[in-house]
């Protein structure tokens, strides 16, 4: 058993129970088997009067029942199904022990697990608006058990605690098997599943009673011609073995209670401002009392209108006004909402109790939770609460006003949290415990917060700034410049240098897209003439390599710039892509004519490498389908300049909110790999921002800031070569992790050597074209601050700028320079003046 420490249990340290294996029985039943019945198959079309009888030939009996209602379906305007859910709530409240609901998962858009949260969620919005109108109405009762049939594989229980959902039944004929994991879910499988008017049911059930097991029962209504009859020959075998000692019934709420140890209650407090100052020192008075003895809770209101307080206490606050605060970290609906844009608040309390409260994430992909309100006078009334429910209980002036009753409350309180009874969070501690916290929805949360404290500023140099931006494009200028072969127009791939200078005249069509995207940038900025450009760029076209791949003429994947020939065979389909947006780049720019770049598109056999529009590339002597990469998008939305059309390769969500669509398009991209900082800013660069690359790049400005203002050190990812074996690395941030497992650097071939820690903290690098690119979309002090480490370090007098600074030692790629790096700064810088 789990050992909680006076102090983990004060600070709700429930988060995550050990699986425990039920008991084979219930206390007091030494030999008998556990059995649970289920009914299932309740909908739209269940006639209420033969429901309320075929449950009345088991309540009559003495046997539990748990009626499996599609609760979504009958509360759909369309369903007229009002008659059906009063008569559930009639039986619930009627007979609480015996009677219990459980609702079907249903099928899911998609499985990941914000969607499973999602259908938490309105699973229990479903369950509020069938009960809160009618006979249940002012009376309450907890319906927390949900039924997976398998329409979904890979169904998390744990995302359906979200929402309330404690039990957790999985429809599979076999063994039963209960255990208890995840955050207290009671999980279940195996059984007898079948439906109520199943041929030989009766012989089935007598066996499987028989047999000394534990039994889960469920029979569906759903076409049953005669329900009652077969419900009465179903319940007179269990009443039998019930008589005779050799079952015990329960239902799965009653199997959860009862499972061994008792069900601590997940409770939240939140404490409401007074509106009078005798109002406000009672309450004060309250939460210094309650969090003094180390019990956390919420106080609704500003931090500064109270002082200091223990640091057990936190804010619900309304959102701020203005955009120079932060957002606060829960928010009351009705308070005032947030300055423009998505709401950047993730927990939403409601502002009055309910009877029966919402609770799960939100069609806008927010944390709801609906408070209660403080029980009735009567100490034992203080936590006369339902373990199997989360509860969120509202204090308010009125309820500690006299000093005899405050002090008795928080001794109860405090009791129950010293004995286990209770677990006691704040509301974003509840909000934790509840979601425990998917990454990609994190993500969504962190950027829409950022997006009020550092919204999104284009950058506006000023008259120095300018003058230091070209002092750096006329740098990286040189190294094209200087490495260029007179006789092909092609630049070198990479130069070593120092006292013995090494000059590498191999290269890639991306680093000839660089090249050709520096040129347009240094005639732009004034570094070169309009006519030295157009003789660059055409002497370049003229000499593009040409490689041969199963027949298909195709640029090789990689080439000597001095002689064309081919280094490396194959085709780079990704390479391709982007050389293919430069290319129209100086088309558009007036400085190569259409006609040429049409000659050279025309000379290379793409289609081939494009069937069906999915992008493939030659490596290693075969064709590999390279849809699934994060070039593909960049790529698609080039080649499309050039009549070509790609797939995309992200799946996406058909309907839903655009909440859901932006989760499940992060969803896609995590689904491929860590993403870095290229290519997805030089598509935004050079070929404008759509909503795509814009999620991403504020998903990787949001993470990189927040490890900055966590740790005080940069992350600047990007792939980039390195100065030592594998000679290039992979680096990026995967969207479905959070803290320092999310960041990801890789070397070249996946080999184990350059899979370690080791290599990881030698090779991650600060990439210096990723620096510029950051300062060419974004004004930001960190943007500011990571040119300067850039500016102070990577400038190679002569040669152009190193490749980047790495972070373990702050200390530059020494002496190391390259076509791409020079290339992107010069785009970056001419991106960024030309739209200051």
């Amino acid at each position: 058993m789990m050992r909680l420490t006076r102090r983990h249990v004060m600070q709700g340290g429930a988060a995550a129970l050990p699986g425990l294996a039920l008991p084979g029985v219930l206390r007091g039943q030494a030999r008998a088997a556990q059995v649970s019945l289920l009914l299932d198959g309740i909908g739209p079309g269940t006639d209420p009067d033969r429901l309320e009888s075929t449950v009345a030939t088991f309540l009559s009996a003495g046997l539990p029942v748990t009626c499996v209602a599609d609760l979504v379906a009958l509360t759909a305007l369309e369903a007229g199904g009002r008659q059906l859910c009063d008569l559930l709530a009639r039986l619930a409240l009627r007979d609480p022990g015996l009677f219990d609901l459980a609702l079907p998962i249903g099928k899911l858009p998609r499985t990941e697990r914000y969607f499973q949260l999602r259908r938490a969620g309105q699973l229990r919005e479903a369950v509020v608006r069938a009960f809160r109108d009618g006979p249940a109405g002012d009376r309450a009762f907890p319906v927390v058990t949900l039924i997976d049939r398998g329409e979904d594989p890979n169904i998390d229980h744990t995302a359906f605690r979200g929402a309330g959902f404690r039990i957790h039944l999985r429809a599979a004929d076999g063994p039963v098997s209960m255990v208890v994991a995840g955050r207290g879910e009671l999980v279940g499988t195996g059984g007898l599943w079948t439906a109520l008017d199943a041929p030989g049911l009766p012989t089935r059930l007598a066996q499987a009673l028989s047999g000394g097991g534990d039994l889960l029962l469920s029979l569906s209504l759903e076409g049953a011609a005669d329900p009652v009859a077969r419900a009465s020959e179903v319940a007179a075998l269990l009443a039998a073995s019930n008589a005779a000692g050799r079952i015990h019934m329960a239902s799965p709420a009653q199997l959860r209670l009862y499972q061994g140890r008792p069900l601590p209650i997940d409770l939240a407090l939140l404490v409401e401002a007074g509106t009078t100052l005798e109002e406000d020192d009672a309450i004060l008075a309250f939460v210094r009392e309650l969090a003094g003895q180390g019990v956390p809770l919420t106080l609704t209101g500003q931090a500064e209108t109270y002082g200091e307080l223990p640091g057990t206490v936190l804010f619900c606050a309304p959102a701020a006004a203005s955009p120079t605060l932060p957002p606060p970290a829960c928010q009351r609906d009705g308070d005032l909402p947030a300055p423009g844009g998505a709401d950047p608040v993730a927990v939403h309390v409601g502002s009055a109790p309910a009877v029966w409260p919402v609770q799960g994430i939100d069609p806008d992909g927010r944390l709801r939770l609906t408070p209660r309100q403080l029980s009735a006078p009567g100490l034992d009334g203080v936590l006369d609460l339902s373990p199997l429910e989360d509860h969120v209980i509202l204090i308010r002036p009125e309820d500690v006003a006299q000093p005899v009753r405050r002090t008795q409350i928080v001794q109860r309180l405090v009791d129950a949290a010293l004995s286990g009874e209770a677990y006691f969070h704040t509301i974003p501690g509840l909000a934790a415990h509840l979601v425990e916290t998917e990454p990609v929805l994190a993500r969504l949360w962190s950027v829409r917060r950022r997006k009020v404290t550092d919204p999104l500023r284009p950058p506006s140099p000023d008259a120095a700034a300018r003058s230091g931006l070209l002092a750096d494009a006329r740098l990286a200028w040189t190294y094209i410049e200087r490495f260029t072969d007179a006789r092909t127009g092609m630049c070198a791939g990479t130069v070593r240098g120092g006292s013995m200078m090494v000059i590498n005249r191999e290269a890639t069509l991306w680093d000839l897209a660089s090249q050709l995207h520096g040129i347009r940038a240094a005639h732009e900025l004034g570094l070169i003439g309009r006519d030295d450009a157009r003789d660059r760029i055409r002497l370049l076209v003229a000499n593009l390599p040409i490689g041969e791949v199963e027949g298909a003429r195709l640029p090789p994947a990689m080439f000597r710039t001095d002689t064309g020939s081919v280094v490396a065979p194959g085709f780079d389909v990704c390479d391709a892509g982007r050389f293919l947006i430069a290319l129209d780049h100086v088309v558009e720019a007036g400085l190569l004519d259409r006609t040429a770049a049409e000659a050279v598109v025309a000379g290379w056999d793409l289609a081939v490498a494009l069937p069906e529009g999915r992008p493939r590339s030659h490596l290693q002597g075969r064709w590999i389908d390279t849809t699934q990469s994060h070039c593909t998008p960049y790529s698609r939305r080039g080649m499309a300049a050039w009549g070509f059309t790609l797939v995309s390769p992200y799946p996406g969500l058909a309907g839903g909110t655009q909440s859901d669509r932006d989760i499940a398009f992060l969803y896609d991209v995590a689904a491929i790999g860590q993403v870095g900082i290229e290519p997805v800013l030089l598509e935004i660069i050079e070929l404008g921002a759509d909503r795509d690359s814009a999620l991403i790049a504020e998903v990787l400005f949001d993470a990189q800031l927040d490890w900055w203002e966590t740790t005080g050190q940069f992350k600047c990812a990007s792939e980039a070569p390195l100065n030592f074996p594998p000679w290039f690395s992979y680096q990026g941030l995967r969207l479905g992790h959070l803290g320092d497992a999310a960041w990801v650097v890789r070397g070249l071939g996946g080999a184990a050597q350059y899979d370690t820690p080791e290599f990881r903290a030698k090779a991650e690098l600060l990439s210096t074209k990723s620096a510029y690119l950051w300062g060419a979309v974004r004004a930001h002090d960190w943007c500011d601050r990571l040119l300067e480490v850039m500016r102070d370090r990577t400038r190679i007098e002569g040669l152009g700028f190193s490749v980047g600074v790495f972070t373990r030692t702050m200390e530059a790629m020494r002496d190391y320079t390259d076509l791409n790096t020079n290339g992107v700064i010069l785009t970056a810088i001419g991106h960024a003046l030309r739209h200051a």
